[in-house]
């Protein structure tokens, strides 16, 4: 057996696991892995992959470390960090040892949040930004 990437099936796996939530779109339908110009309101990217070899004498596998930025603009003067923590919360519910369905050759092994920072006000001064990591193991089948 070859071994394949494992990239973009994850990152889009992730993505449709995230819209797939009614709870979570309640608080942001906009998930990229690029964000459009002009980008308002409260979105997600999915990016920042980081991945090493994860294989056994017998099998193929990647080890992931994936970052989810949430990013949010306070419609008022005050920093109204709370949708960007909720947003958040949404991620680490959804994703934290849950489990994530690959399109074969592929198959996610085990999902977890290894962390979270806190949600900080960016240098532009009117967006908030926290991040969510995942740590994500994965095989080829």
């Amino acid at each position: 057996m070859a071994a394949t990437d494992s990239t973009r099936p994850v990152m889009a796996a992730v993505r449709s696991l995230l819209l797939a939530d009614s709870a979570f779109t309640a608080l942001t339908t906009q998930v990229f892995d690029r964000v459009p110009q002009k980008t308002q309101g409260t979105w997600v990217t999915i990016g920042d992959v980081s991945t090493s070899d994860w294989s056994s004498s017998d099998t193929f596998g990647q080890a992931f470390t994936l970052d989810i930025h949430v990013w949010h603009q306070p419609t008022s003067q005050t920093q109204e960090t709370q949708k960007a923590r909720d947003v958040m919360a949404a991620i680490r519910r959804l994703l934290h040892m849950q489990p994530l369905t690959l399109s074969a050759p592929h198959h996610s092994v085990l999902m977890f949040v290894t962390n979270t920072t806190p949600v900080m006000l960016d240098p532009d001064e009117a967006t908030l930004h926290g991040v969510v990591s995942v740590r994500n193991l994965v095989e080829n089948i």
